[in-house]
């Protein structure tokens, strides 16, 4: 199973922000019950970026920042470089709280 994270997701038009709780490919299983699937199997379709749109309905789409387990952590694991993980600061910790609360995940 692909796990949900909690992404934060930037326009390519305005720079706008913001953040979402989902997998970066949705599952979309099989047509055949009688398939077992392994682990990781069933996802498909869109990747993250192209099933969300920004905020003000800019037409140039959106782009992975990075990821979050909790919305809690103060670690981000960046979508690009992949493998590279940084720790915040309070002013992209206090960005990091306002998209959570923007999104209603904060409880």
């Amino acid at each position: 199973m692909i796990p949900e994270l909690y992404w934060m997701l930037e326009c390519k038009g305005c720079g706008r922000r913001r953040v979402v709780f989902d997998s970066f490919q949705a599952f979309i299983g099989t047509n055949d019950p009688d398939v077992e699937l392994e682990e990781g199997e069933g996802y498909g379709g869109a990747f993250l970026p192209d099933r969300v749109t920004c905020v003000n309905a800019c037409p140039q789409g959106m782009r992975a920042i990075g990821s979050m387990n909790r919305p809690e952590d103060s670690v981000l694991d960046l979508y690009e470089p992949y493998g590279v993980s940084v720790e915040l600061d309070e002013s992209q910790r206090e960005e990091w709280r306002r998209l959570i609360q923007e999104a209603g995940l904060d409880g």
